[in-house]
């Protein structure tokens, strides 16, 4: 005999019957909420973090991996630009970081409790086309006028920290929508009003906030270059791995542009400061690849390491090294004392 459950029924009925029969969930689910009880809040938001990137892993690395590849080719000439093979690398390698919201709105929702599918809709919202490319923000951008709001149209690609807070505050909404909701109604109310109220908060609200913190970063980095430069490699190198967990080393790319666009200065000293805190990363990394005994850690810590020492951390930071808390803070703290004199090199 089969007994079919209308929508959002079957949820209730699933509830009542794991409680009624007295028996687990999920043992797996049970064993990770028992073993987070034992985690300080830190370790929590590292696991979280973790548990959120882990899955997209395989779709960083590649891409970061293209990126290194497309930087020596474009380095040293052996492509030009103009040509179809450069063109179709560069597609390649970018897409997984132009819509990373995407990738982490449908895992963080899965991990927050949420509809993945709906994550993943939100993350395509802070990516939509109507929005700059927020690598190109430095051409300058429009804004919209939103009942007398000024709202910047700038998009969220390769962002972090935003897409995070929207998907948990997303998820939420879900959940305190499907309590009130009418059964018959939920497969059609709850996602509509789960994409529109999360929608216009996280472009009103979220995103500009996370924008605003970078912007605000960004003036106090640009303070310390003009009057203590020394200063300031100090704390943007030790910073810097901190800043990318939030996604808004995004907005340094406008302090990037204006030193190669003043003719006072022309060169850009602020890579060769984070590429040195990316490579501390991909060190870290590696350190685990070389102690672990686990065989699925060493299967992804040493492409996440090559990849970080190519640019691309996201991998080994989120997958590898907030998840053992340990490296991270080694590279953090390996970085510092060297900062200061990197402030004595220049890219441009």
């Amino acid at each position: 005999m089969q007994i079919i459950f209308g929508t959002g029924v079957v949820n209730k009925v699933y509830a009542a019957f794991i409680q009624a029969a007295g028996i687990s969930e999920s043992s797996k689910s049970e064993a990770a909420d028992l073993a987070a009880k034992k985690l300080n809040p830190f370790q929590r938001i590292a696991r979280l973090l973790s548990n959120i990137f882990v899955p997209i892993i395989p779709a960083i690395v590649a891409s970061g991996l293209l990126m290194g590849l497309l930087g020596m080719v474009k380095t040293y000439g052996w492509v030009d630009p103009s040509n179809a093979l450069y063109i179709m690398l560069d597609m390649c390698s970018s897409a997984a970081f132009i819509i990373l919201p995407i990738l982490i709105g449908f895992t963080a929702a899965r991990e927050f409790g949420g509809n993945p599918y709906l994550g993943a809709t939100l993350g395509g919202i802070l990516t939509h086309p109507a929005l700059t490319n927020a690598w190109g923000v430095a051409a300058g951008f429009h804004t919209m006028n939103f009942f007398g709001i000024e709202v910047a149209m700038i998009g969220y690609q390769g962002t972090v920290f935003p897409v995070l807070l929207a998907v948990w505050f997303m998820s939420m909404v879900e959940k305190r929508l499907r309590r009130v909701i009418p059964d018959a109604l939920d497969l059609i109310l709850t996602p509509f009003l789960t994409v529109i109220i999360s929608g216009f908060i996280a472009l009103l609200l979220i995103g500009p906030a996370g924008r605003a913190l970078g912007d605000g970063i960004s003036f106090i980095l640009s303070t310390l270059i003009s009057h203590a430069g020394w200063l300031a490699g100090l704390l943007f190198g030790g910073l810097y791995s901190v800043i990318v967990i939030t996604g808004i080393h995004h907005s340094f790319h406008a302090i990037e542009a204006g030193l190669l666009g003043n003719p006072s200065i022309g060169v850009n000293f602020l890579l060769p400061i984070w590429a040195m805190a990316n490579v501390a990363q991909g060190g870290a990394c590696f350190a685990v690849w070389f102690k672990t005994k686990d065989a699925k850690i060493k299967a992804i810590t040493l492409p996440s390491a090559f990849s970080a020492m190519l640019g691309i951390t996201e991998a080994a930071i989120f997958g590898i090294n907030l998840r053992f808390v340990k490296p991270f803070i080694a590279a953090l703290v390996a970085v510092p004392p060297a900062a200061p004199g990197w402030c004595r090199c220049t890219s441009t």
